[in-house]
């Protein structure tokens, strides 16, 4: 919960103890030098700065103006589980990368552009945090979003994304996947999949500025490198429940 009328940190909380792991498995995984990385729907950056402080050099793509330059807003804290709003400032992504508070700021570059519409560029790295489902990108169909993300990937580059699952009271086909309607979309010539995990029940999240009440997610994630030499039939896919 935040503490503070001012959040200079991100607005969104901080990433999961196993983002640092994934982002240096992934490192290990290109073994290039310099790795060029694009986060698209980058929000107030709460993962480009952990993904910029292992050396790769990250494009963020963001359309919401709050989370690039900040601003003042009313955020749902958390009494009793009792939700109650209050006005905060929020930094943004540009501002917090003013403050310094991390290694290799240098490295990160607020785009604010719509990714799914405007990115023309192909990258080592991409990753996604839900950005499949926000509603700002609910009028591009699931099929060009996940087209988009492939195509922005270069020869031997990794993409992962984290997405969320139908729910019965979130069916729209363009923001939320069936069960298993990810991994069709990379169990094709061209693809290896390193993993792709769905889960087998709801988690619960607090509010935020994207959800105003305490919501259930099903959540999903898969890993995938583009190889235009792999084959189908020598795909070894991994799932975890």
């Amino acid at each position: 919960m935040l503490k503070s009328k001012i959040c200079r940190g991100s607005v969104f909380g901080s990433y999961s103890s196993s983002f640092t792991g994934m982002i240096d498995d992934i490192r290990k995984n290109l073994k290039n030098n310099q790795v060029n990385a694009c986060d698209v729907g980058s929000l107030d950056g709460k993962h480009s700065f952990i993904i910029a402080k292992f050396g790769f050099k990250v494009d963020c793509y963001e359309t919401n103006s709050l989370y690039i330059n900040g601003g003042n807003v009313d955020y749902p804290f958390i009494y009793n589980n009792n939700i109650k709003y209050e006005k905060i400032e929020v930094y943004g992504l540009k501002k917090r990368l003013k403050l310094k508070f991390n290694t290799n700021c240098d490295n990160i570059t607020p785009v604010e552009k719509n990714f799914y519409t405007d990115n023309n560029k192909q990258y080592d790295f991409v990753y996604t945090y839900r950005s499949l489902s926000r509603e700002c990108y609910s009028d591009i169909t699931m099929n060009e979003k996940i087209k988009k993300l492939k195509d922005s990937v270069k020869e031997k580059g990794i993409l992962y994304i984290e997405y969320l699952i139908e729910t019965e009271n979130e069916k729209d086909p363009n923001r939320f996947l069936k069960k298993g309607q990810m991994e069709k979309y990379f169990n094709c010539k061209g693809w290896k999949i390193f993993y792709c995990s769905e889960g087998d029940y709801y988690v619960k999240e607090n509010p935020n500025l994207i959800y105003n009440d305490f919501h259930y997610h099903n959540i999903g994630r898969i890993k995938v490198m583009k190889d235009k030499n792999k084959k189908l039939d020598f795909y070894k896919v991994n799932l975890f429940f």
